[in-house]
């Protein structure tokens, strides 16, 4: 655990009838969250490593780099859309995007924003989430394509984090990349049909894998909203 004076991270959230958003952040303490809180007996005991760019830039390039020469396995949400080195990001083994991030991340490297081809230009995993469409994957050479659970939407603010956080665990768990994808997809769906973000993950896993199995041991991670690193992080890891 790491204390900041720095107030939580926090999010002014604008919702329309069809449940898409707008949102403003204020960083808060995520900016203040250094790579050297995670400890190096942390990456050495570590599956998978789930970053994302909500916090400092150069923080998350070290520890990209730090988790480069551990045996865990790194996933990087690359959201909101930032810019980092093609050789940086070659050393991730699954980058996450979602539509708007990998028109992005398209343009930036040249190639067109499916995961097959940002996957090939990158020389690394990459999966991207389309929403409705439901979500597709190249890793590996293998090329896996999920679809989404149909359900009223009422505010799809927590999809995103809720897919890349089962997805995260379920792969750590030691499911298949499928299974993981289709296990992620339905958790978002979920969390797509009630109103709210942080509470809709925590009912979206126990609806999954049971109450029982909703609260375990996973893999170190960086965070989303505090300035904390745990073991301990349950199946939203």
């Amino acid at each position: 655990m790491v204390r900041s004076n720095e107030p939580t991270g926090s999010a002014a959230i604008i919702i329309d009838a069809a449940g898409r958003n707008m949102i403003a952040v204020a960083a808060g303490a995520n900016l203040v969250a250094q790579s050297d809180g995670v400890e190096d007996e942390l990456l050495r005991n570590a599956s998978y490593v789930l970053m994302q760019m909500e916090n400092d830039a150069v923080q998350i390039k070290n520890l990209i780099r730090r988790v480069s020469n551990h045996p865990a396995k790194s996933v990087l949400n690359l959201a909101p859309a930032y810019r980092l080195d093609r050789d940086l990001l070659s050393l991730v083994d699954i980058v996450i995007v979602n539509e708007d991030e990998a028109e992005a991340l398209s343009g930036w490297l040249g190639c067109e924003p499916t995961a097959r081809s940002l996957s090939e230009s990158l020389d690394t995993g990459v999966l991207r989430t389309m929403g409705g469409e439901g979500a597709e994957a190249f890793i590996d050479g293998e090329n896996v394509r999920v679809p989404a659970l149909r359900v009223d939407a009422v505010d799809t603010t927590a999809a995103g984090d809720c897919f890349v956080g089962v997805l995260a665990s379920a792969l750590d768990q030691g499911l298949s990349l499928d299974a993981a994808m289709r296990r992620a997809a339905k958790a978002a769906a979920i969390a797509c049909s009630r109103p709210g973000s942080q509470s809709t993950f925590l009912a979206a896993t126990r609806q999954i894998v049971g109450p029982e199995k909703s609260q375990g041991q996973a893999s170190a991670c960086t965070p989303s909203n505090l300035t904390q690193h745990s073991t301990t992080t349950g199946d939203l890891q």
